[in-house]
């Protein structure tokens, strides 16, 4: 994508962060709120590329009180399972649409992409 497509998207981003905030009842995002959710969307089609596969279970979920764009900032403890790999634990943060927790309550299971150069940072997907 040229430049001016990457400009193009990143003012759509802008934009439907500033809308979705507003529908939210919330204040414009911030530039961090812009930067917060952007680089996790990045994060996320980086190791959709490159990520190795693998399974996570959710054994904590916790909303921070914070917010990025008017979307929960979540803390979420992962038991991490590569394919062909042991488990081990995971704890991140995570942005989330909105403000429902339920899809990341404990015991639920997701396809994730595990970073090959540090396995403590994965993607759901």
């Amino acid at each position: 994508m040229g430049l001016f497509g990457k400009m193009k998207d990143q003012m759509k981003t802008g934009a439907e962060l500033s809308r979705q905030a507003m529908a939210q009842g919330g204040a414009t995002p911030t530039l961090a709120d812009r930067d917060a959710v952007q680089a996790q969307g990045n994060e996320y089609r980086r190791l959709a590329q490159v990520g190795l596969s693998g399974n996570a279970v959710i054994t904590a979920s916790a909303d921070t009180g914070d917010r990025a764009a008017g979307n929960t900032v979540a803390q979420l403890s992962l038991d991490v399972t590569p394919e062909g790999g042991a488990t081990y634990p995971v704890s991140l943060r995570y942005i989330i649409a909105g403000s429902d927790l339920s899809p990341y309550a404990p015991g639920k299971s997701y396809s994730v992409k595990i970073d090959p150069e540090n396995r403590e940072n994965v993607t759901f997907g």
